[in-house]
């Protein structure tokens, strides 16, 4: 089932990406997201990474099985694509995957890494001599259980990097996933048709939003 959903993922990330532009092209897109107006460098963004999600996903299916399912290891590869071209100069004279190589490969290697150290930590574990374990020291209560208690604090963070979003990043999250004043889960088509964008463009913009939230919630979690 997660193998499908990873397969699904991909699939729709695909469609979005668009054949990879030739050198000279690509440097002309990167310069006008970098002077044009606002306008020209929203689209010139949006081009860059839809020329290059293939390239992303091909570097994903090497660290598929390591870790984390298909369908992460995709949306770690796009976010790592991402901040690449958001960090892109074209006064470089290269092309974009050459400089996207290393954020790709680290964005997937950083969510390999956490969730490999997430998964060692175990509640049964002895921490003292007289065995005690991290459940046992935990203190029993009836009005909150253990994972009510991390849900709460989790969505606390979640909101709190939520609030630092853009007011479009902010309102595709809460849409897209059902938060705060949105009671049922938005399609980014759903999305598009609302604020009269391409489900392309709002799928950029979820993406964004989520590469965000991440470096967000990991400040506040420090």
């Amino acid at each position: 089932m997660a193998n499908q959903k990873g397969k699904e993922v991909k699939n729709s990330l695909y469609k979005a990406s668009i054949e990879p532009l030739e050198k000279a092209e690509e440097l002309e897109v990167a310069k006008k997201m970098a002077t044009g107006n606002k306008k020209a460098r929203e689209k010139a963004r949006e081009l860059l990474i839809r020329a290059n999600i293939r390239y992303a996903l091909s570097c994903a299916k090497k660290f598929y099985g390591l870790g984390l399912s298909d369908e992460e290891v995709n949306q770690e590869a796009v976010i790592g694509l991402i901040k690449a071209v958001d960090r892109f100069d074209f006064k470089r004279g290269t092309k974009v995957i050459t400089f996207a190589k290393w954020y790709i490969k680290n964005e997937i290697d950083t969510a390999c890494n956490k969730s490999a150290y997430i998964r060692s930590i175990s509640l049964d574990e002895p921490v003292s001599e007289s065995g005690e374990t991290r459940l046992s020291m935990i203190p029993d209560t009836t009005s909150c259980s253990i994972e009510s208690a991390i849900n709460h604090i989790q969505k606390q963070v979640l909101y709190e990097s939520i609030k630092k979003l853009e007011p479009m990043e902010r309102d595709v999250i809460c849409m897209h996933y059902g938060l705060k004043d949105y009671k049922e889960e938005y399609s980014l088509s759903a999305i598009g048709e609302k604020y009269q964008r391409s489900r392309q463009n709002i799928f950029f913009i979820k993406e964004r939003a989520l590469s965000k939230l991440k470096e967000n919630m990991n400040s506040l979690a420090a």
